[in-house]
């Protein structure tokens, strides 16, 4: 469990960069929005792939419980 969370903190110092990179990003270019929607977009992504993480290591979890009884 300690090796998730500090995936998890390394995640969101990726996606505390993401932001600071859109801020950016908008400044220099002049659109915001279009800066904000790539963040919108990477951040579906990676939840979709948090998602399909846990789902596999759930099954990975129980099949290990299944193979030791």
């Amino acid at each position: 469990m300690r090796r998730f969370h500090s995936w998890l903190r390394g995640l969101l110092w990726w996606w505390v960069f993401l932001i600071g990179s859109s801020v950016i990003l908008g400044w220099l270019l002049g659109d915001w929005h279009g800066a904000w929607s790539v963040v919108q977009t990477i951040l579906l992504i990676a939840l979709v792939l948090i998602f399909v993480y846990l789902l596999v290591a759930g099954f990975v979890e129980l099949r290990n419980r299944n193979d030791s009884e």
